[in-house]
């Protein structure tokens, strides 16, 4: 049986009744010696646009990546510095969007298992004032590349260099 709600079921909304929570979201790229998932250089700057790319890297048919060790072992201490738990089991994922900057139609990232999980760090502030900053998690998630957009001109240009970088 329906009923039409009466003024008691509501309450009224006010901003005392929420606690503002905010999110940051930081992003770091590993200073490991090859991308994440072909055996392409990551050291990028300054080289040509479009270089240090592979089959793999350009999301090309039929080509298969494969892990870098280096970066997963730097993701597990980047998670012990935090004192995050590491999770005995991570997999990757596919995040599938199109866009420009990423040619394969998605992006290898780690959703539900990633490397750490729970961590926190404690901050101090200039009063001396320390505040624990809870981690949600450390996972690892592929670059996309650089898209530029330039003002009064109709094309832009994608630089696949840093594409699959950490």
């Amino acid at each position: 049986m329906l009923r039409a709600p009466t003024t008691n079921h509501f309450r009224r909304v006010t901003m005392s009744n929420y606690q503002p929570v905010i999110g940051l979201e930081v992003h770091v790229e590993l200073n490991t010696k090859t991308k994440m998932f072909c055996r392409c250089s990551a050291d990028y700057f300054g080289k040509e646009p479009n270089s240090q790319t592979c089959p793999v890297c350009l999301g090309l048919p039929g080509a298969l990546p494969y892990i870098n060790e280096e970066a997963i072992k730097k993701c597990i201490r980047i998670g012990l510095a935090l004192g995050c738990k590491i999770n005995p089991v991570s997999y990757f994922e596919r995040k599938n969007y199109f866009y420009p900057d990423l040619p394969k139609g998605y992006q290898i990232s780690q959703l539900v298992l990633p490397i750490a999980v729970g961590g926190e760090i404690e901050v101090e502030n200039d009063k001396g004032e320390k505040t624990k900053v809870r981690i949600n998690r450390a996972h690892q998630e592929e670059d996309t590349a650089k898209l530029t957009h330039q003002f009064g001109i109709q094309n832009s240009k994608v630089k696949m260099k840093r594409r699959g970088l950490w």
